[in-house]
């Protein structure tokens, strides 16, 4: 409860000065208008502040408490199982990485930095990760090895949960079920953006906070540093393989955004206005069941459940694929 209610105060103060912060972006304006920032009215783009508060508020009361908050301690859990007989110890800087991606991001939401850009942070983002690491064996080839491929996994995780951004809601919808056993207080705070999407836009009215790429990254990180949800970003990474596949064939960029996403797609088909985000999510959240049993630990992880959960996964897609063909532009 004490997150939620960081979370919507803090949204609700950053949206009243979100102009002054350059944090101020467009509504998005039907289907005719493309998935781009300057299709959108009166958003505030300070989702990613509003989740850090709430996190700070955990680590402090794990302070408080005797306890420290340690958000890298999973994945360095789950590497040092599996290279303990290399003699290689993994030492990652969660906190600094969760910092660096909501400043990053930041940047990113002011200056709506180029697909060159937005790669080269997102490869430094990785660097802050794993800086302990090289530092303390600078000279160990495993080491090296292991690194760089943390690196590329946070490029992975940043691209593929920044382009399932493309419609209000959707990635806290994702977040909030997967993170919620390991980081309850992003969860409870992304429910709290997702409810946010289904306020009516007056012209009175404070724009509606939304997470922007500040909160998507903090989430694609937060999601790499928890092994127990990998699965989730199944469903994200098939529709960013199949949008980039389309936009290829179409002679486009495969970042070159448009509105062919698969929730932009079910929100078309469901045609319910300001309801849709939350619909959709729903949608969606049910689409990713198997990948959050596995998350939430009610069925066994082996490489028989992780087959068959993605097996239904891709049938699942597929089907709302099919589903909303009809209507793709």
């Amino acid at each position: 409860m004490q997150h939620a209610l960081v979370v919507a105060v803090v949204s609700i103060g950053l949206a009243r000065i979100a102009g002054r912060l350059g944090l101020l972006g467009l509504e998005r304006s039907g289907d005719s208008e493309p998935n781009q920032r300057d299709a959108k009215r009166g958003v505030a783009l300070v989702g990613g502040l509003s989740l850090f508060a709430a996190w700070a508020l955990s680590a402090w009361q794990a302070g408080a408490a005797g306890q420290s908050l340690e958000p890298e301690r999973a994945l360095e859990n789950w590497l040092d199982a599996r290279l303990s007989s290399t003699g290689l110890r993994l030492e990652l800087a969660g906190v600094s990485a969760l910092v660096a991606a909501l400043v990053l991001g930041l940047v990113d939401d002011r200056l709506c930095l180029k697909a060159g850009a937005k790669f080269a942070s997102q490869c430094a983002l990785g660097g802050i990760l794993v800086w302990p690491t090289l530092a303390a064996q600078p000279t160990a080839p495993l080491a090296w090895a292991v690194c760089l491929a943390i690196v590329a996994a946070v490029v992975v995780s940043c691209n593929v949960i920044n382009t399932y951004d493309n419609a209000d809601g959707v990635v806290a919808g994702l977040a909030a079920p997967a993170l919620w056993l390991s980081f309850p207080a992003l969860a409870v705070g992304c429910l709290v953006l997702l409810a946010a999407q289904c306020m009516r836009p007056t012209m009175r009215a404070l724009p509606r906070p939304l997470l922007g790429d500040s909160g998507a990254q903090l989430v694609a990180v937060t999601l790499l540093m928890t092994p127990a949800a990998w699965p989730c970003l199944a469903l994200p990474a098939l529709d960013l393989a199949r949008v980039a596949r389309d936009r290829v064939r179409r002679g486009s960029r495969p970042w070159i955004g448009d509105r062919t996403h698969l929730a932009q797609r079910i929100d078309r088909r469901l045609g319910l206005g300001q309801r849709g985000p939350l619909a959709v999510a729903a949608i969606l959240t049910l689409a990713n069941a198997p990948a959050l049993a596995l998350a939430w630990g009610l069925v066994p992880t082996s490489a028989r459940t992780l087959a068959a959960g993605f097996g239904t996964t891709l049938v699942v897609f597929g089907l709302l694929v099919r589903w909303t063909r009809p209507l793709t532009r």
